[in-house]
Order: C-alpha cells, then structure tokens, then sequence
C-alpha cells in the first residue's frame, strides 16, 4: 500500500471576513479533508478561525497573523513545522509564498497558488505593502517553489510573463463551485431576498471594491441598458476596500439612485441565496490594464 501524503495547508487570513481568494483556501482545505489518502495539516497563522481547532490538525505559525510578520517569519516557522510534522508537501494557497528559505531547510515540496498578476497590470490600486508582496517579494520567493498553479490559462500566461516563471512549471487547476453554491426554489431564497429589499428581478455582481474591479464601467453599461430592463435593479455586493473611489456620486450622476443597491460584504450563509435569485450575474473586467 503506498504510504499516506502529509500535506501542510497554509490557512493566512481564514480568521476574517472572507474574500475570493481566502474563500478558495477554505474550499480546498475541506475538499483535502475528505480525501483518504492524504492526511492535512494546517499551518494557520492564528488561535481562532477554520481549522484551528475541533477535528482539525493544525500547527500555529507564532506571530505571523499580519502580513508584514509572516513575511518575515514565515518561511523559517514553515520550515520548523515541515520538518517536526514530517510534511511532504508545503501548498500556500493564498499567494504570500512565505518559502523565503532555500532547499537546505528541508526536503518538503512547496507549492503556491498565484491567482492574478492584477499587482504589475494596475499597481495604482494597490496599497504599498501589497504591491511590495506582488511585485518583490512573490518573485524572489518563487526560485525556492517546485510549482506554481494558478485558475486559468491567462493568468498562467502572465505569471510566466510577469514572474519570469517558465511556463511548464505553471499549473492551471481551475477552480470549483462549493457545495452550498446550488439551485434555490423560490421559497427558499425569498427570507435572504427580503433582507435586502430585493423584491423583484436583479442583476448580480460579487467582489470587493477594489479600483481596478472597474465599477463604474458596470454602472455605465447598466445606465445605458436599464430602458430595456424595466424594473431589474442592480445590485452590488462586496466591501469597499484600498483606493477605490466612492460610488455615490457616480450613481447619482448616472441617475441611478433608485436602480442600485450596493449591499456592502455579504456573510456566507445569504451569498448561495442571492446568487440564486439573479436574473443574472455581472462581472466587468478589469479597466486599462498596465502594460509593465
């Protein structure tokens, strides 16, 4: 029988509200936990949150709960756990990459999941600190990683781009829909609906505010359909976050006050209902993407 793999799943960020990319670490981390030939260890980065306790195994990484300290500390208390836990494989699928240690620090893979290269194509929407960890700290890290996998072939081509990754060693894994994601009957669906003042039919949009999500694009097209959609509303969902301009005044302008309703972050329990309930889901592509 072949021996069991020991894999250690970095969980950063899992102890606050969750966003796309930390949505998609607790999906995998519960999908691995279900698999028998493979035993989890998640290397978290605090006390309270997923998989931090009850039928978890996990292994705290001391002091890295912020960003700057798990840059710091992070790849030699990810070493210390690979080597005490006897960890074959090391994935971080976030994206920090805190693999700052080279091979000498032990003979455990390391894999790392890069989502976007959104960073080098619109850093203008970036704080400091994450274009730092985007642009410097991810490449530098990435001579000490066995693969790379990312969510698509055009993020695959960027990262070979931008991160001067050869291309063989980028791993496309597209990403899947959880469980809770599913069709609602009407009933169902209704008691989240109202909690948002959504009576009628509405036009879905999931994602944080960032600048670069291009907003107003979505509220430009929506202006200029809206004749066509008769009573439809728009509806926005997500925190606003980082450099990105207030929607008001544009919602204004458009004359959209009465057409649009921006929800702010969304729990996880009433995300799969509103889902359910659009008459359809919107999502804009990034605006003027950079070129360097």
């Amino acid at each position: 029988m072949a021996a069991r793999l020991r894999v250690g799943l970095v969980t950063y960020g899992l102890d606050r509200p969750l966003s796309g990319v930390t949505r998609f670490a607790l999906g995998l981390g519960e999908e691995l936990a279900r698999l028998d030939r493979c035993d989890v260890v998640y290397l978290t980065t605090y006390r309270h949150g997923h998989f931090s306790h009850g039928r978890h195994t996990a292994w705290q990484l001391r002091g890295c709960s912020r960003l700057p300290a798990l840059l710091l500390l992070g790849g030699v208390q990810v070493a210390l756990a690979a080597a005490c836990l006897g960890l074959d494989v090391v994935h971080d699928p976030i994206g920090v990459s805190p693999f700052t240690l080279g091979r000498w620090a032990g003979g455990f893979k390391r894999l790392t999941t890069i989502h976007d290269t959104i960073a080098f194509r619109f850093p203008q929407g970036y704080p400091w600190l994450n274009n730092f960890l985007h642009r410097c700290f991810v490449p530098a890290t990435l001579r000490n990683v066995d693969g790379v996998t990312t969510v698509s072939q055009d993020a695959r081509q960027d990262i070979a781009r931008f991160l001067k990754v050869p291309v063989e060693r980028v791993h496309v894994v597209p990403g899947a829909v959880g469980a809770a994601f599913r069709p609602h009957t009407a009933e169902e669906s209704a008691p989240v609906r109202a909690r948002y003042g959504l009576a009628g039919p509405y036009i879905l949009s999931v994602g944080a505010q960032k600048e670069h999500k291009n907003i107003p694009a979505l509220l430009r097209a929506f202006a200029q359909a809206r004749s066509a959609l008769g009573e439809c509303r728009l509806v926005i969902t997500g925190p606003t976050q980082w450099a990105s301009p207030s929607l008001a005044g544009l919602t204004a302008d458009l004359g959209l006050a009465d057409a649009v309703s921006s929800l702010g972050y969304v729990s996880e329990e009433d995300l799969p209902a509103l889902y359910a309930g659009c008459l359809l889901y919107t999502s804009p592509s990034p605006r003027d993407r950079q070129k360097s």
